[in-house]
């Protein structure tokens, strides 16, 4: 059974603050889509075959935004799921952008030593 089960699911703080992390989400990934599309119109059409700075600029957008958007997804849960149980909004989500970066890190780190 789930705990308060006079509530419906779609009222516990989980799912609403996954929802909400979600919606504000939406611009971040309606920007990645466009920059993936572009970047694959400049690589299939050679619109900019005559500059190749606007097509590495294009491309490392693209990468950047890709690279990001867990950043992005880390930030906006930690946020929303702190102020729906009331926690401090500010320091939940930088604990949790520096667990995810230093857990980032040591796992390369590790990817590194195998590799060697």
């Amino acid at each position: 059974m789930l705990p308060n089960s006079h509530k419906s699911i779609a009222q516990l703080s989980f799912f609403l603050s996954l929802r909400e992390a979600c919606i504000a989400l939406v611009p971040f990934v309606i920007l990645m889509a466009s920059s993936a599309v572009l970047s694959e119109y400049t690589h299939r059409f050679d619109w900019f075959s005559q500059s190749p700075q606007i097509v590495a600029a294009i491309s490392s957008c693209n990468a950047v935004l890709f690279g990001l958007f867990s950043l992005a997804l880390v930030g906006s849960m930690s946020f929303y799921l702190a102020k729906n149980l009331g926690l401090n909004t500010v320091a939940s989500p930088i604990l949790a952008l520096c667990c995810f970066v230093f857990d980032a890190t040591q796992r390369s780190a590790e990817l590194d030593a195998l590799a060697f």
